[in-house]
């Protein structure tokens, strides 16, 4: 079953090249960082996702779109399998398996993409399966864990919740005498045992270039209410979502049907506490899908059995491993890993990830061109300014070009600044000028775009159907640079302004929610 799941999993992805690594300009945003990390190595301003973007930079370099799509397909198909073969161990019926699986994966599609935040996906699946292995002596994997988690994206505070939770819940067990193992250690070694895996893993999130300063990143991230008002994508899950509907009808269907079930307190605060993230935001849809889902499967079969009254005498206990598996034998197993290379090798037969190019209708790809080739942007006549998702885009197309919002690391004011231009906000002509900006780059039809084109002191430097360039005319000369500007009301979300990022073919096939931010 699992080698099942992985096949069809890492085949639905990869079959999808160009919405695996497009969806907006996050991963161009990511190579293009990734790029200057492998010359000039690891800044030193904090920068969470440094680790994936080297990683993303060295592969695009080798093979391309096309081999970063294929890693991602595989790497969203490994993990579903491990999830699979987690359900297995704990006598999940196949087809209650099969089922699970994919509404697993109708949760988390949407961030199983070529980014950063696919690592969080996978990495808080594996913590799930290692905390739930039957031998303790596996969760002593948890601490190097994170120390390649804490490197590689910021999420691995996501992973320290779900771990202090599931740790807190299983001294809850063991206080009311309902744990769930069957040799547990005495109760001195066991809190002992639970402090030093603590302590481990919260020392293995020091381990990166940054030390305590990644952790005030991080958490400057969550709180910044710029963050939270204005990026569609860390809102709370909406009705108008089909995915975030069925993420709702879901979860209260299970808690209805689980509302007099006892569930052990380890598993208990691991689901309160994913589900909460995910109300809180619609991002971590995603990560409940692989933490909090997995268990309610798991007591959702359990309950399915009691009502059949089908249970045979000796199967294995339904949300334990059975007994006498290896110590670590849902990660170590081979079969996910023999599905995803005959994925692989299926997708890559038949041709849709040989060669993927950036899409010109999602991107600004001739335009990029045209300027690059008449260094018409040059320094000399300020920023560039364009949309959220261009500003990732540009970079990468032009290395040693930056727009003047950069999308892997801003602050409230600056997320403020970029709202009131694009959207044509009051006194957006004075901002104009204080940036000295002399040259912009939007999508066609866009409301600034739009704006610009009625403008006397500016002319339509180059047009095609998804981008057009404007330029100061002639003896129109922008004010000079400032960082004073009103900020965007926090009513009004940046990223759902139509035309602000994105092209009408790109809004057309893609969630109506953007990708969330690296910060």
């Amino acid at each position: 079953m699992a080698g099942a799941v992985a096949f069809a999993v890492t085949a639905l992805f990869a079959t999808s090249p160009v919405a695996l690594t497009q969806s907006d300009g996050d991963l161009f945003a990511h190579i293009a960082r990734g790029r200057t990390l492998r010359l000039s190595g690891v800044p030193h301003d904090v920068t969470p996702a440094w680790g994936s973007a080297w990683l993303l930079a060295s592969v695009h370099a080798t093979g391309g779109l096309s081999l970063i799509a294929l890693c991602a397909a595989t790497l969203a198909g490994g993990t579903q399998a491990v999830i699979a073969d987690y359900w297995r161990r704990c006598g999940i019926s196949p087809r209650t398996l099969v089922i699970a699986t994919a509404f697993g994966v109708a949760f988390a599609a949407s961030h199983w993409l070529a980014r950063p935040h696919a690592v969080t996906i996978a990495a808080s699946a594996s913590l799930l399966v290692l905390l739930e292995c039957r031998d303790t002596r596996a969760r002593w994997a948890i601490p190097p864990l994170f120390v390649l988690w804490a490197n590689l994206h910021g999420g691995w505070s996501y992973g320290a919740i779900v771990l202090g939770a599931y740790v807190a819940g299983e001294r809850l067990d063991a206080w009311r005498g309902t744990s769930s193992r069957r040799a547990p250690l005495p109760g001195r070694s066991r809190t002992a045992a639970a402090l030093g895996l603590l302590a481990a893993t919260a020392l293995a999130t020091l381990c990166t270039p940054f030390g305590i300063r990644l952790h005030a990143a991080v958490l400057h991230t969550l709180a910044d209410p710029a963050v939270r008002g204005l990026i569609d994508e860390y809102q709370p899950p909406a009705l108008r979502e089909p995915s975030d509907l069925l993420f709702l009808v879901v979860l209260g269907a299970s808690v209805l049907v689980l509302r007099r079930a006892s569930l052990p307190w380890s598993h208990r605060l691991v689901i309160l506490a994913s589900a909460a993230a995910a109300l809180r935001s619609g991002r971590n849809i995603s990560l409940w899908a692989v933490t909090g889902w997995p268990l309610l499967v798991v007591h959702l079969e359990a309950w399915r059995q009691a009502r059949a009254a089908v249970s045979a005498v000796g199967e294995p206990a339904v949300g334990e491993p059975a007994v006498g598996e290896p110590v670590v034998a849902v990660l170590t197993t081979r079969v996910p890993l023999v599905g995803s290379a005959l994925a692989l090798l299926f997708v890559v037969a038949i041709g849709p990830v040989r060669h993927v190019a950036v899409d010109p209708a999602r991107f600004p790809v001739t335009a990029v061109q045209q300027l690059r080739l008449s260094g018409s942007a040059g320094p000399v006549l300020g920023p560039l300014l364009t949309t959220w998702s261009w500003s990732g885009y540009l970079p990468y197309a032009w290395p040693g070009r930056r727009a003047l919002f950069d999308p892997l690391a801003f602050s409230g004011a600056e997320v403020g600044v970029l709202g009131q231009l694009l959207t044509v906000q009051r006194g957006w002509r004075g901002t104009l000028d204080s940036l000295g900006i002399a040259t912009v780059l939007l999508p066609v039809g866009s409301p600034l775009a739009d704006s610009l084109g009625a403008e006397a002191g500016w002319g339509v430097w180059y047009r095609d159907a998804t981008a057009v360039v404007f330029r100061r005319r002639r003896g129109e000369q922008p004010g000079p640079f400032t960082a004073a500007t009103r900020p965007l009301d926090s009513t009004a979300n940046l990223k759902r302004v139509a035309g602000v990022h994105e092209s009408q073919a790109q809004a057309s096939d893609r969630r109506r929610r953007p990708r969330p931010r690296e910060n």
